[in-house]
C-alpha cells in the first residue's frame, strides 16, 4: 500500500485525500497512517502554501487586511 501511495504521488498530479482513498480503497484515517509514516521516514515532504501574496491581494492592499489563507495540504517525494 505504501508503494502505491508513492507512485500516485510520484505522478506528480494532484488528488484530493478523498481521492486517493477512493482509488486505494482506503479509509481516511487510514491513509493519514500511511502518509505520516512516509513524511517520518522520508520518503516524503509536506509543502506549505500561503495562499495570499501580500504584494499584489487587492483586499490587503485595500483595506489593510494581513489574513493569512491556508492552502490545503500537499506532499512530495523526498
Amino acid at each position: 500500500m505504501l508503494n502505491q501511495i508513492l507512485q500516485i504521488l510520484k505522478k506528480g498530479n494532484t488528488y484530493s485525500k478523498k481521492d486517493i482513498c477512493h482509488m486505494l480503497k482506503l479509509s481516511e484515517s487510514s491513509l493519514e497512517a500511511q502518509i505520516d509514516f512516509l513524511e517520518r521516514q522520508g520518503y516524503i515532504k509536506q509543502v506549505v502554501l500561503n495562499g495570499c501574496n501580500k504584494k499584489t491581494c487587492i483586499r490587503c492592499n485595500a483595506k489593510g487586511c494581513r489574513q493569512e489563507i491556508t492552502l490545503p495540504a500537499m506532499w512530495e517525494l523526498s
